[in-house]
């Protein structure tokens, strides 16, 4: 431990780690003005995940950079470090002293926040103090982790820098990919924590979810460590080939099965979705000709024919009422419950649509349901706009605009339920044959 602290301390003496404290530790203090971020919760540990997920690696590139000078034997180094014999030995205590400034920098804003809470309001302010730490310290533990294999790769801190926004933009690319093509809502990451997505729920609870990621998040560290400890050169000072190192490559082994482990059940234990594992979960299935409706097993053959007849009415309204509409079926999903929908997809209370994967999600409801026309009518999203050039000839040349015209344009570019609601209709708005 002393090791460590000789390390922390010599790295404080570098401009830019001291540069990375004061943002961490103070901005994040200041933080406690912002709306939603004045309760140790959820929004200000994702706001410290997000901070030290991306400033951390600079922590961890400098203690690489001086855990290469000091095995080498070139100053500047610590005077009071020792040198460790060992590959392992010398990748841990760069990753451990700057993982002790990175949470160390987690704790100003943590006591700033209690002090205000309990200082401005009658509520808990303990009441979800439990995401702080799940979210920022892991995140800090895998910026430090991150930082020092780069800081160890490369010979410059410039190319360890530009390697490390690297692997942020892969993490970034991972992450956002299953929000574009998955069913899900949410999104995980190893340097930014939790999302919950654009629109989540009021009322946020620790899911088991996210302590198995946040435990893949320290996985990843130790494959991190043991990576650099068996292609550690240890007379360059830098990474290199593999070496052969039995203890080192235990270690790694281990870390990689346990990290792919997870990673193989990712779906069951919820930080990742898929559209066969959401069907498979739900059970029930039936095609129509413009839908296919994935819904709870054991539901009411009645209910689902239902279900499928309104489904159908709507489309054929909202295509007659825009003029056009998806040709590819569309994906249905119903839930349960709220519950079973957040541990699905996300946002419990929140019915949504993705126009771009001709999906709907909803909680099962009474017929008819309240939620499916406004659902259907958000997937003409992805439909082409009107000409407006060719509008604005019209009105040049004293031509008028069809109104028809105007309320589908309106209704794609966002009031689509005021529009449609503008267009005289029956006054039985659910036809006979749904009823039947």
């Amino acid at each position: 431990m002393l090791q460590v602290l000789i390390r922390s301390g010599y790295l404080l003496r570098n401009p830019m780690a001291m540069a990375v404290m004061v943002i961490l530790a103070v901005g994040g203090a200041c933080l406690i003005r912002l709306p939603l971020v004045g309760l140790p919760g959820y929004e200000l540990g994702e706001a410290m995940a997000m901070g030290v997920g991306l400033l951390g690696g600079v922590l961890g590139i400098i203690a690489g950079r001086q855990e290469s000078r000091l095995i080498q034997g070139i100053d500047p180094r610590p005077r009071r470090a020792i040198r460790m014999d060992g590959a392992l030995e010398s990748v841990w205590m760069p990753f451990a002293a700057a993982s002790f400034l990175g949470v160390a920098a987690l704790i100003p804003p943590f006591l700033a926040t209690v002090l205000f809470a309990f200082s401005s309001t009658r509520c808990n302010p303990l009441a979800q103090v439990g995401f702080y730490p799940l979210l920022a310290v892991p995140s800090a533990l895998v910026a430090c982790a991150a930082g020092v294999l780069c800081g160890l790769a490369c010979k410059g801190r410039a190319a360890a820098g530009a390697l490390y926004l690297l692997l942020l933009v892969a993490s970034a690319a991972i992450t956002a990919w299953p929000l574009i093509d998955g069913p899900q809502t949410y999104a995980y990451n190893h340097f930014a924590g939790y999302l919950p997505g654009p629109i989540y729920d009021e009322a946020l609870a620790i899911q088991p979810a996210l302590l198995w990621f946040r435990l893949e998040s320290v996985l990843f560290c130790a494959l991190a460590i043991c990576l650099a400890g068996v292609l550690l050169d240890m007379r360059r000072g830098v990474l290199s080939f593999p070496h052969a190192r039995p203890g080192a490559l235990l270690y790694l082994i281990l870390a990689a099965v346990a990290v792919a482990a997870l990673e193989s059940r990712a779906e069951a234990l919820g930080f990742r979705m898929s559209d066969q594992f959401v069907s498979d979960k739900l059970g029930g299935y039936r095609q129509t000709e413009h839908f296919r409706i994935f819904y709870p097993r054991g539901k009411a053959k009645e209910q689902v024919a239902r279900l499928a007849r309104d489904a159908e009415f709507r489309y054929a309204q909202i295509r007659a009422f825009l003029g056009g509409g998806p040709d590819e079926p569309i994906r249905l999903y119903l839930y349960r419950s709220p519950e079973e929908k957040r541990a699905l997809v996300g946002a419990a209370q929140t019915q949504f649509a993705k126009p771009w994967r001709l999906s709907v999600h909803l909680n099962d409801s009474s017929f008819p349901h309240p939620r499916l026309k406004h659902r259907i009518r958000s997937l003409q999203s992805h439909l082409p706009l009107p000409d407006l050039a060719g509008d604005r000839r019209d009105r040049g040349t004293g031509g008028r605009r069809r109104q028809s015209d105007r309320r589908a344009f309106a209704a794609r570019v966002g009031g689509g339920d005021a529009a449609a609601e503008a267009r005289p209709r029956h006054p039985l708005s659910v036809p006979i044959g749904c009823l039947l």
